[in-house]
């Protein structure tokens, strides 16, 4: 796995060319249509308010489920719930997305909400979601991918942005006098209506460049966010050219609409599930390719998933173990109430464990939990690796009573033993030794053997008769 953890925004770093060519066959031919509109056959492009309310209401149906879609799966998915980018993202849309069903049902046509419905309501609610959305994308654009925000600055965010929306809509409702116009009957639209649309045409645009520009960073959800940019921005242009709300052009700028939404969608959905899921692909495919037992358990010990290794280590097919309790496993090992503790209170753990086999024998486990937590610090699972450490430990325990008997028989040895090493230094020395010599074994352990021997600093052997008093 790479050393580099990547951003919440990458996906790959492949070619972002296939996301344009998939949208350029949807984009153009609205843009022809609304060079269309400065020809002589703009009389063409209109068609009866009556049949166009049906279409309308539609239309903003469809773009305000897919704006609850993509906030859902911004704002609940812990990959994207802690970001900075992708949290003020999921709070603009969903005040764009209230802004809509006011501006569904402000339209001509419609019945009454507090005042009665008229274009020029309905423009003012789409002007004010359609400046949500803009803003939204450009701060999304600019944020730093890395940057994580508390669940308490969320809900700041999320606050901050619905009392906009509650204020601007009971503005537009309470005090319609108060806004500029936007349309005029028999006339059109007015500059500020046309201007105003411009500048939203341009935040559009600037946000498309500016996630384009780090889409080879940042990865493919960049892109499929500059795509929609670009759909809001032609559907814009359609808003600023349109001689009446239910002529061809006010169509086309909703279905850009539409599609600017599908892409929107899209990014939400890369964000929010495909990231995770090949992040979690990765996860499990080294997992699975590990030669070590490795199990996924939930924090009370049920069995979720394990791979290959456990099952020969084992015998057992993760078939038989889903679902079931670890104590089936080790319950009898006295350190599993230590391992129960540890997970119950979300930590770590490390220590040597009995394994039952599925054909009933046993082995000793070298056992390491690990806490999985998510974006926002809660506890999913615990990865468990082990190592059959049984052979090794036996050799280990072969080892020590091979070294005690060693001891044991260089104690009872009547004559001096000394045990060195290459270079000389003593490593053992036993009882007849220290009466030899007349050092302890601590002095010795350690010290190079050339200071028992006589001329080289040590002393002399003690004969058997030195102990002897002399005669009278």
């Amino acid at each position: 796995m790479s050393q580099e953890s990547p951003s919440s925004l990458r996906l790959h770093l492949g070619d972002p060319g296939p996301e344009w060519r998939r949208a350029l066959p949807w984009m153009l031919p609205i843009l022809v249509l609304l060079v269309l509109e400065y020809s002589p056959w703009r009389a063409a492009l209109s068609f009866p308010l009556s049949s166009y309310l049906g279409f309308h209401t539609f239309v903003e149906l469809i773009a305000m489920t897919m704006g609850l879609v993509c906030f859902g799966l911004l704002w609940l998915t812990p990959a994207t719930a802690v970001r900075t980018s992708t949290v003020v993202l999921a709070c603009a849309v969903a005040a764009a997305s209230g802004l809509d069903l006011l501006h569904m049902l402000s339209y001509a046509g419609m019945p009454a909400l507090v005042t009665p419905s008229s274009p020029e309501k309905a423009i003012a609610f789409w002007l004010a979601g359609r400046s949500a959305m803009a803003l939204g994308v450009l701060v999304a654009a600019w944020a730093p991918p890395r940057r994580t925000i508390s669940a308490g600055q969320r809900y700041l965010w999320l606050a901050l942005a619905l009392a906009a929306m509650l204020g601007i809509s009971g503005f537009i409702l309470w005090h319609p006098e108060a806004l500029p116009r936007t349309y005029l009957p028999g006339q059109g639209l007015t500059s500020f209506k046309v201007g105003f649309e411009l500048v939203l045409v341009g935040m559009n645009l600037l946000a498309a460049a500016r996630l384009q520009r780090v889409a080879r960073r940042v990865g493919t959800p960049a892109v499929t966010l500059a795509v929609s940019a670009m759909f809001c921005a032609v559907a814009e242009l359609c808003f600023a050219s349109y001689a009446s709300p239910s002529d061809m052009l006010n169509a086309l700028g909703h279905v850009a609409k539409i599609l600017a939404y599908a892409y929107l969608v899209r990014t939400a959905y890369l964000l929010s599930l495909r990231l995770p899921l090949a992040r979690a692909g990765g996860l499990a495919d080294a997992l699975t390719a590990s030669g070590n037992p490795t199990l996924i358990c939930s924090e009370l010990g049920t069995i979720h998933w394990v791979n290959p290794a456990f099952t020969r280590a084992t015998g057992y097919e993760l078939a038989e173990l889903r679902g079931r309790s670890l104590a089936r496993l080790c319950g009898g090992d006295l350190r599993w109430s230590e391992q129960q503790a540890a997970m119950a209170d979300g930590q770590a753990w490390q220590g040597h464990v009995t394994m039952r086999r599925r054909d009933g024998s046993s082995y000793l486990d070298d056992r390491r939990l690990t806490p999985i937590r998510n974006g926002q610090g809660h506890l999913n699972a615990y990865v468990m690796t082990g190592e059959d450490i049984t052979e090794r430990e036996a050799q280990a325990r072969a080892l020590a009573a091979g070294e005690e008997r060693l001891r044991a028989l260089l104690a009872s040895a009547p004559d001096a033993v000394i045990v060195i090493d290459a270079v000389g230094t003593v490593l053992l020395a036993n009882p007849a030794t220290e009466q030899l010599f007349g050092h302890g074994r601590p002095r010795m352990v350690g010290q190079n053997v050339r200071m028992l021997m006589p001329g080289e600093g040590g002393p002399s052997p003690r004969r058997p008769s030195d102990a002897l008093p002399p005669d009278g």
